[in-house]
């Protein structure tokens, strides 16, 4: 099978791009930025150098693809809305626009549970409702990057499937951990949010590839919806625990009320402004709503439809993202 995958040197696109290249598919890589390349030196793929907003380039990447894997985004919880704009939304037209044009058999859209905002019931599955209040700009774009994919199919017949995982972990986590070291380094890493008894959504990402490989193998897609995230309910103060633990920080021993990190965070926020730093604030507004909520979600569907079993559960995956911590730290 011939591949592209877009963000192929991203978290998820490592992962996916190894996987792929170990099934024996012939897997096609659009890199960016460039310097990034040499993530992926060691496999056996061809890469392209260039942004998803470059149209012409994007027509050329997925020309002679059967599968495009959509990994490329702008995620994170701070920046500006246009920037947001530009990658999620913008980025996301010009490749389906190129599967329409270059007849791809199937589009395969990474799109995100902040879709449906904060749920007020759980456990949630596929039926459930956009949010109607995205409150920030990543919510906002990958809500209307996700409509795009439906409107292509309907209008033009594009064979597509979507994925929504929930938060990223596991090994080659680029986001997660620089944070919690900066924290951590400026001795903030005491404090615990509230008691540390809500349910996070996590999606461990060798389990969430599965799902993608898995996908790619459906016959005929006709823009089905699966949530992926890991089954484990566990709570914010167990994860934050055991990732201090594997970083050698101070646990979380002080808890702190909602309110008080909330002016903490936009006190942050607004020195981030005022300085216009390029790096994202210690703490955000988004990343406290996005890690002191409750968010569970029902698998039956990609369980059903998909075949799809998680394979690695929290006790093994932090095993193995603190093994390749210590790694990087040699």
């Amino acid at each position: 099978m011939k591949v592209l995958v877009t963000g192929a040197t991203g978290f998820l696109g490592k992962h996916l791009v190894q996987k792929l290249v170990a099934r024996g598919d012939e897997v096609c890589a659009l890199v960016w930025p460039p310097s990034t390349r040499s993530t992926l030196q060691n496999l056996s793929v061809t890469m392209l150098e260039g942004d998803i907003q470059n149209a012409d380039l994007v027509m050329q990447a997925v020309k002679g693809n059967d599968v495009v894997f959509h990994c490329a985004g702008k995620v994170d919880d701070w920046g500006p809305r246009n920037e947001f704009y530009r990658v999620n939304v913008e980025g996301t037209r010009n490749m389906l626009e190129a599967c329409r044009i270059s007849g791809v058999k199937h589009f395969i859209h990474i799109s995100s549970l902040a879709v449906l905002g904060i749920p007020e019931t759980a456990p949630v599955d596929e039926t459930m409702p956009y949010t109607t209040k995205p409150f920030h700009p990543y919510m906002e774009t990958k809500l209307v990057s996700e409509k795009l994919v439906l409107e292509y199919h309907k209008k033009h017949k594009l064979p597509v499937t979507i994925i929504r995982p929930g938060i990223l972990w596991g090994p080659g986590d680029t986001s997660i951990f620089p944070r919690l070291e900066r924290l951590a380094s400026k001795g903030l890493m005491i404090f615990k949010m509230g008691t540390g008894n809500n349910v996070l959504c996590l999606s461990y990402v060798p389990n969430l590839v599965d799902a993608l490989l898995l996908a790619a193998d459906v016959e005929n897609p006709d823009c089905q919806i699966y949530h992926i995230a890991d089954e484990e309910r566990i709570t914010s103060g167990a994860y934050f625990a055991a990732l201090t633990k594997a970083i050698s920080a101070k646990q979380p021993t002080i808890p702190t009320p909602f309110f008080v990190l909330y002016i903490a965070a936009s006190l942050f926020e607004l020195g981030a402004k005022l300085l216009r730093l390029s790096q994202s604030p210690l703490l955000t507004r988004y990343g406290l709503y996005l890690w002191s909520c409750t968010f569970i979600v029902n698998l039956s569907k990609a369980k059903k439809q998909l075949g799809y079993q998680q394979q690695v559960f929290f006790k093994e995956g932090m095993k193995q993202l603190t093994e390749w911590y210590a790694k990087t730290k040699r």
